[in-house]
């Protein structure tokens, strides 16, 4: 495994069915039964004039092997605009070949590029591999307590007066 056979790119429709599998991966590695994400799903709000998100893909000796999903935000507290990287994933084989770094340098040069400030993301506590790799590229650690509401409590939360 050598970083000549690592090739990052951006995206196309046609990735969707592996990165839909990619995205399981991601799931079952986090001890997670499934994900919501399909290949029709990733092409509908991947691409076009309405895309929610970006993504990049690494291909490794050929074969996609890993990608980073993200998309704009916006930091009240900096004034400035920024990327949330809302997963990146290598797949056990290609990890420690430098994949994931590359996929984060390309983000980061995207970042550069637009004028944007920051790229944020959030990381499993349990996942210390990733901790330890974030540190290595002096990401900083926040004291951030990341929340989430959907389904029938996000319906009654709107329904309140």
């Amino acid at each position: 495994m050598s970083r000549a056979e690592i090739v990052i790119r951006r995206a196309r429709p046609a990735d969707g069915e592996r990165v839909a599998e990619l995205v399981l991966g991601l799931a079952r590695f986090e001890g997670k039964v499934g994900t919501r994400m399909t290949a029709d799903g990733f092409r509908r709000f991947g691409f076009g004039a309405r895309a929610r998100f970006s993504t990049l893909v690494a291909t490794c000796a050929g074969t996609l092997q890993g990608y980073a999903i993200y998309m704009p935000v916006f930091s009240v507290e900096d004034a400035k605009p920024g990327f949330y990287l809302d997963d990146l994933y290598v797949e056990p084989d290609w990890r420690r070949a430098g994949v994931g770094r590359l996929l984060l340098q390309r983000l980061a040069r995207e970042c550069h590029k637009r004028g944007f400030s920051h790229i944020m993301w959030h990381v499993r506590l349990a996942n210390t591999d990733a901790m330890a790799f974030y540190d290595r590229i002096d990401a900083v650690r926040t004291e951030v307590n990341c929340r989430w509401i959907e389904g029938d409590a996000l319906a009654r939360l709107a329904e309140r007066h």
